[in-house]
């Protein structure tokens, strides 16, 4: 899903400004989503729910964090 998420957003973006923010997001998103799922599911008696749950909050918390990077990295 963070996939075809940051691929739609690279795409449909307009300018090359918001196409590299678009990337930032989407990598630093999916990777702080990947690195949370396994962080929680390494927790003795946690779920796959909770790690699923994990997955999403840390895309959310990361692709922020990228969208920032990108708009001080990128050119405009």
């Amino acid at each position: 899903m963070g996939l075809a998420t940051m691929a739609y957003n690279i795409v449909s973006a307009e300018t090359l400004h918001e196409r590299c923010v678009a990337a930032w997001s989407g990598g630093v998103g999916l990777a702080g989503g990947v690195l949370t799922t396994v962080a929680v599911g390494a927790v003795p008696g946690v779920g796959p729910i909770a790690a699923m749950g994990a997955n999403a909050a840390g895309g959310f918390v990361f692709g922020y964090v990228g969208q920032l990077v990108g708009n001080v990295v990128c050119p405009r």
